[in-house]
């Protein structure tokens, strides 16, 4: 198995995919047009461990010559569609198998293990570092949505605040007591200068955001 250079959280480049992509591209049945081979990046090495396989497994066949994968493609959060020619082997659907559970469990981005999430503004397979920027995004816009509206006309109440954010306000306000759960109206510009130093970081993970959708776009 070719050792593949994995950094969790480090989305992979578009010049170190095309090296990967060539290493899958490497073996006779695999796809020659690289439109046919339509997985993001992340997912590529467990395309060419399954080159790997499946030239193990029709090695010596009497039909090896005639097997072909015909295309790769990933469809949404579903694990790749992977079309070979009819070829009656229970190996050879075992490691097709094998490959799309891997897929499964593997980051689009970076390669590294992680799982399918359903965020109001993202839907992928991802890893916890690759993920973690949309998870914090998300509680940023979800406190701005809930606190604009709420500072001038009524008390907040901690529990207005998502639970990602709730430990951040706790330590601006210098609040020790953890069961207190009303802020009071004098403590409002308080709240108003915590809310405005999140805001750059908001601004920062849109910015991140967008890159990342764009390497997504990219991904095929």
């Amino acid at each position: 198995m070719t050792k593949w250079m994995i950094t969790p959280g480090q989305p992979i480049s578009r010049v170190i995919r095309k090296t990967w992509l060539k290493k899958v591209q490497e073996y006779p049945f695999m796809p020659r047009d690289f439109r046919q081979i339509y997985v993001p990046a992340g997912w590529l090495p467990a395309m060419h461990d399954m080159a790997v396989s499946l030239a193990d497994a029709i090695a010596g066949h009497p039909d090896a010559d005639n097997f072909q994968v015909r295309s790769v493609r990933s469809l949404g959060q579903e694990s790749p569609y992977i079309d070979v020619t009819q070829y009656d082997r229970p190996a050879i659907t075992g490691i097709i198998r094998k490959t799309q559970a891997r897929c499964r469990q593997t980051c689009t981005l970076c390669g590294f293990i992680g799982k399918y999430y359903e965020l109001e503004k993202l839907e992928n397979h991802l890893c916890v570092h690759c993920v973690a920027p949309a998870l914090l995004l998300e509680a940023l816009d979800m406190n701005e949505q809930n606190l604009a509206m709420s500072l001038s006309k009524s008390p907040i109440h901690v529990s207005q605040v998502p639970t990602e954010l709730r430990q951040s306000l706790r330590d601006w306000m210098n609040i020790e007591d953890e069961d207190r759960e009303t802020l009071q109206f004098a403590e409002q510009w308080d709240i108003r200068e915590w809310m405005h130093s999140l805001r750059s970081i908001r601004r920062m993970l849109k910015k991140q955001q967008q890159g990342r959708e764009a390497l997504w776009s990219k991904a095929g």
